[in-house]
């Protein structure tokens, strides 16, 4: 094969384009450094730090806070509560998202014909009502399904003189709003209750851990409300409800198992009632 020869000159010539070549090749590289320095710095500062700062700040102080006060008001009330006479309509409104209290809630002294408690599911300790002498209804516990400690409707007390100097509820006909209550874990009190004349409202009261006490209950007429009773704890106590006629008791043991003393005294005399004892047929 035949070679080719160059002569200096044309050697020379070659070098020299060559160089020029690297150089337009170095100055290629720097405009894109430029470019690409200017536009990724530009681009990224403007477009993170904007986007970044507005939307985690905006989103998570509104969303954090709304969430946070709502889910604590559903949450149970921290221990008990009492609605009286002094603030009745604020003390309403500081329990009334609750859907449970840990503790107690006490009625007591107010001027209430009614209230309401949608929310309330279960409560802890005990309910006690007494003292409310305008209260027509318990309405306002119609979500009220569980009571841990007791059920107290008026005040039982053998050592409180009668009329008692705490009394009852005086305008309560009867314990309608209480239809979804079907446990109570200790004792279950309606007493001194003077326009009481049935129970209805306890329909699905299924089981009282401990006792049963009625009493002083001047106008109550019948106790088969408690049809779906099976269980008491403890003791049955029906005394001194005057116009009660002593069978309505023999057809509650008839369906609830007593486990403790049956009390009975101070009712209407009837078929079931000898004279000093209870004779259920």
């Amino acid at each position: 094969m035949a070679r080719r020869v160059y002569d200096k000159w044309t050697v020379l010539y070659l070098f020299a384009a060559l160089a020029l070549a690297a150089c337009g090749g170095e100055d290629g590289d720097s405009s894109g450094t430029d470019a690409g320095t200017d536009t990724d710095t530009d681009t990224d500062t403007d477009t993170e730090t904007d986007a970044g700062t507005d939307t985690d700040t905006d989103a998570g102080t509104d969303t954090d806070t709304d969430a946070g006060t709502d889910t604590d008001t559903s949450e149970c009330y921290p221990g008990s509560f009492t609605i009286d006479e002094v603030d009745t309509t604020g003390d309403l409104v500081e329990i009334s998202p609750y859907t449970c209290i840990d503790g107690s809630l006490s009625i007591l002294n107010t001027t209430l014909e009614i209230f309401a408690l949608p929310n309330l599911q279960s409560v802890g300790g005990y309910v006690e009502i007494r003292g409310n002498s305008a209260l027509t209804s318990l309405s306002g516990l119609s979500n009220l399904s569980s009571v841990g400690v007791g059920l107290i409707i008026g005040l039982c007390d053998m050592d409180t003189q009668d009329p008692p100097a705490v009394p009852g509820n005086a305008a309560l006909t009867n314990l309608t709003g209480l239809e979804n209550l079907t446990e109570v874990g200790g004792d279950v009190d309606v007493c001194r209750n003077q326009t009481l004349s049935d129970l209805t409202g306890l329909e699905s009261l299924v089981e009282i851990g401990n006792t049963l006490w009625i009493g002083w209950n001047v106008q109550l007429t019948s106790l088969s409300a408690l049809e779906s009773l099976t269980t008491i704890g403890i003791d049955l106590w029906v005394h001194d409800d005057s116009s009660l006629p002593y069978c309505e008791v023999c057809d509650l043991t008839d369906t609830a198992i007593v486990s403790g003393m049956l009390v009975v005294t101070g009712n209407l005399d009837d078929a079931c009632w000898t004279g000093s004892e209870l004779s259920c047929p």
